[in-house]
């Protein structure tokens, strides 16, 4: 059994504000917009009612600094866990469902706690598929929200809060 986990994706970038398919060489270096920033905080105002005890994000920098956003109006503090990284270039789908899965079972054991985790896209779409049906396929890849998105997934995904 896992914890209720919310899940949210960073700020906009140039990439996604542009319906671009790749980051190209910015992948580990891409900033959120900061015409985004109020969004962020929006969204942080609707994560400061939830009371996670456990708070995890990417260490990318477009993560890092969605995060630190939300713990500024939050008052939540981050960990940052290299296995919610982007999709490194040339990173095999299993290399991918291969971290994804070991950072989840490592919630079993919170199962009573509730855990905010700040990730990317294709992560998203991991964790969800691993928490509800224990599997990720690659058909499941592309199943993920936009920035400004949270997620409620415990045994089904329920969106919570768009921008």
């Amino acid at each position: 059994m896992y914890p209720e986990i919310y899940i949210f994706r960073h700020g906009e970038t140039n990439v996604t504000k542009n319906g671009l398919s790749s980051y190209g060489e910015e992948v580990f270096s891409a900033p959120i917009l900061p015409d985004f920033i109020p969004s962020i905080e929006k969204m942080g105002d609707f994560l400061k009612s939830i009371p996670s005890q456990l708070n995890f994000s990417s260490e990318i920098l477009r993560c890092r600094q969605t995060a630190e956003v939300i713990s500024r109006v939050t008052g939540k503090k981050f960990e940052f866990d290299g296995r919610l990284n982007e999709v490194a270039p040339g990173e095999s789908f299993f290399g991918l469902s291969s971290r994804v899965s070991d950072f989840v079972r490592g919630l079993e054991e919170y199962h009573d706690e509730t855990v905010m985790i700040c990730t990317h896209g294709a992560l998203i779409a991991a964790l969800a598929q691993f928490v509800i049906k224990n599997d990720f396929t690659e058909k499941d890849y592309g199943n993920f929200p936009p920035p400004g998105t949270v997620w409620r997934v415990t045994n089904k995904i329920e969106e919570v809060f768009k921008i």
